[in-house]
């Protein structure tokens, strides 16, 4: 039904909320009215045209398709995201391609309208020319969508060996065409604007709409599968590659304010190697925020954050953090704010403190996030980067 309409989805999970904590009121009304404020487009058709020899082969995203150029969406909201895979059927002869996207809608003022995206792209016989005009955030995406819907037709296992096929595949033809290098290599050949797409596939057979886990609810999976279909690639990325940053030594300038707003700490390796006994780190992928604390973090620490004696009267789970007259606190809450402002659309992420010793659910939860570690039966990213490196060779 969702996809069909076209609409995106919220969850607020039965067994978690309750409205008289002010933590869920507050992200309920939130989420909420910014839905009912959103300029919504009503009753789209969307029309895909491109030059002679290519053609649209397949459609990802919330819609319902009418023909194989036409999508038909009830609704249209500001921030979907939307996967179109085009099919060479002729060797192409022109210098550019022209792809162009016309969209009819009425407007939520009542007024009929279409806008119309053109875009010109330069082709190349050249391997190398071609990979180094790839976008590994678009290549995420697409691999994203095709690997969440080889969930549903096959098994989560299947999906998960897709996208890192998918990868093997990429980098092998990229190895043999693009370099010099012959035979099995030591290093894995990555093009410099694709060194992210590894650790992001990394990312993504690791998430939970797609790892495998008596302990995740279906619900709970069916939800992440439909973020990973449907966010923007701006939200996208740090929902399967989250920030991980380390508050208890940030420079003195993070949690500021800056030329471009607030100043974010540096950013950390997903790995809990950089957890320390004493510290405070924040872990974010857009749907939620982790307050991680250490537990040897000193009095003055939790007092300036928590205003809080001590580390044992800190209570972890959802949490609102206080305001407190002095700059530690002020800029620990400038930064979770930046966060929020960061992840565009409706979503608020709940804010969780997550103790160094804390019920084993919650701490899980957490650990999850930093996905270069080894997780229960997945291999770490170091492991992950050899498996696909001895794919690699194996096909050269």
């Amino acid at each position: 039904f969702i996809p069909v309409t076209g609409v995106q989805t919220c969850a607020l999970p039965i067994s978690g909320f309750n409205a008289s904590r002010s933590e869920d009121a507050i992200k309920f009304a939130t989420e909420f009215g910014k839905v009912l404020i959103m300029p919504i487009m009503l009753e789209a058709v969307i029309r895909v045209r491109a030059s002679r020899g290519i053609r649209l082969s397949a459609f990802h995203g919330n819609f319902f398709i009418r023909s194989t150029d036409l999508l038909a969406l009830p609704t249209v909201a500001e921030d979907m995201n939307y996967v179109m895979e085009l099919q060479l059927e002729d060797d192409l002869k022109s210098a550019f391609v022209v792809l162009q996207t016309a969209m009819l809608h009425t407007s939520c003022y009542g007024e009929r309208r279409i806008r119309v995206i053109t875009q010109a792209l330069p082709t190349t016989d050249s391997i190398a020319e071609l990979y180094a005009s790839a976008d590994q955030i678009a290549i995420a995406a697409y691999l994203t969508n095709k690997a969440v819907e080889r969930s549903m037709t096959g098994s989560l296992d299947d999906a998960r060996a897709l996208a890192a096929n998918k990868l093997a595949d990429m980098l092998t033809v990229y190895k043999n065409q693009a370099t010099s290098s012959t035979g099995a290599s030591a290093q894995l050949a990555v093009p410099l604007n694709l060194q992210l797409l590894p650790l992001l596939m990394c990312g993504l057979v690791k998430h939970v709409g797609l790892r495998e886990g008596a302990s995740i609810p279906p619900d709970l999976r069916s939800y992440a599968q439909a973020l990973l279909t449907t966010l923007p690639c701006q939200a996208l990325v740090p929902y399967i590659h989250p920030c991980f940053y380390s508050l208890h030594n940030m420079p003195p300038e993070a949690g500021t304010i800056g030329e471009h707003g607030v100043i974010l700490p540096p950013s950390l390796n997903l790995t809990s190697e950089r957890l320390e006994r004493h510290g405070l780190f924040l872990i974010e992928d857009g749907q939620n925020i982790f307050l991680w604390v250490g537990h040897e973090a000193v009095p003055r620490l939790i007092q300036d954050v928590f205003d809080l004696p001590s580390y044992g009267d800190l209570t972890g789970g959802k949490y609102t953090l206080p305001t407190l007259d002095n700059p530690f606190n002020q800029r620990i809450n400038a930064i979770v704010a930046k966060t929020r402002e960061l992840r565009r659309g409706v979503y608020r992420p709940h804010l969780y403190v997550v103790k160094s010793d804390a019920e084993p659910a919650l701490r899980s939860w957490a650990l999850s996030l930093l996905i270069e570690d080894r997780m229960d039966h997945m291999s770490s990213y170091a492991q992950f980067l050899t498996t696909v490196k001895s794919k690699v060779n194996g096909g050269s």
